[in-house]
C-alpha cells in the first residue's frame, strides 16, 4: 500500500500519513479503457451547433433565371444553386449530436487506471484541508510554490465544493479543481500532478473501492 506524507499550505512536514487504498491507486491500468473515456468525455464536450443552409433551404430562387438554350450562357435552374454567390451550401455541416456514452463500471475503471499511474509515477501530494474565508489566489500560488508545484498542470481533488477556494483557483491558468466524487478520466490525465486532500482520498476509498 502506498503512504503519503502530508503538508500544511507552507509546504511543511505534518508528521502524519495517509494510506491510499490498493483498490483505487494500484490496480493494472486499463489504457483501452482509459482512451474510451477520454473520447467520450471530449465528445460529449462537442456542442455540435454549427449549420449551414442548403439550396432547398436557401429563400428565393424559384424561377429560372434565363432560358434553357439560345443565350450562349451555361444553363442554370435557379439562383440559389451552390454556385451561386448567396445560394446554398453543399455538403455543409448540420446540427448533430457527438453524445457518446460509456457504463460506470468502464468508467471507474478509467478513474482508477489513471489514479494509479499518477500515483506510481509519483505525482500525488497530500495536503491539509484548508479553510478559505474569501477568495485569495495569492494563498493558493504561495502554496503551489511552498510544494514546489510552481508552472505545472495542477488539479486540486477536494471532497466538498468550496466557492472561496473555487474563485481563488480559477485565476491561474495552470490550475483545475474538482470534486473527488464526480472527478472525470480526462482531468486527471491531462494534470502533470494531483493535490489531494486526507478527506478527497477517503471519498476515492468510498466511491471507487471494488
Amino acid at each position: 500500500m502506498i503512504q503519503l506524507t502530508v503538508f500544511n499550505e507552507k509546504g511543511e512536514d505534518t508528521g502524519k500519513k495517509v494510506d491510499l487504498p490498493d483498490d483505487v491507486f494500484s490496480v493494472e491500468p486499463n489504457k483501452s479503457v482509459i482512451h474510451q473515456a477520454v473520447v467520450t468525455y471530449l465528445a460529449n464536450r462537442r456542442q455540435g451547433n454549427a449549420s449551414v443552409k442548403t439550396r432547398a433551404e436557401v429563400s428565393g430562387g424559384g424561377k429560372k433565371p434565363w432560358r434553357q438554350k439560345g443565350t450562349g450562357r451555361a444553363r442554370q435552374g435557379s439562383i440559389r444553386a451552390v454556385q451561386w454567390r448567396g445560394g446554398g451550401v453543399a455538403h455543409g455541416p448540420k446540427v448533430r449530436k457527438y453524445t457518446k456514452k460509456i457504463n460506470k463500471k468502464m468508467k471507474n475503471l478509467a478513474i482508477k487506471s489513471v489514479l494509479s499511474l499518477k500515483a506510481e509515477e509519483g505525482s500525488i501530494k497530500c495536503v491539509e484541508k484548508a479553510l478559505y474565508e474569501k477568495p485569495r489566489t495569492a494563498r493558493v500560488k504561495s502554496m503551489l510554490a511552498s510544494l514546489q508545484l510552481e508552472n505545472k498542470k495542477i488539479l486540486f481533488v477536494n471532497d466538498e465544493y468550496s466557492k472561496e477556494f473555487l474563485l481563488s483557483a480559477q485565476n491561474i491558468p495552470e490550475v483545475k479543481t474538482a470534486l473527488a466524487a464526480s472527478v472525470n478520466t480526462y482531468d486527471i490525465i491531462n494534470a502533470q500532478n494531483l493535490v489531494l486532500t486526507p478527506e478527497s482520498i477517503a471519498i476515492f476509498k468510498e466511491v471507487f473501492s471494488s
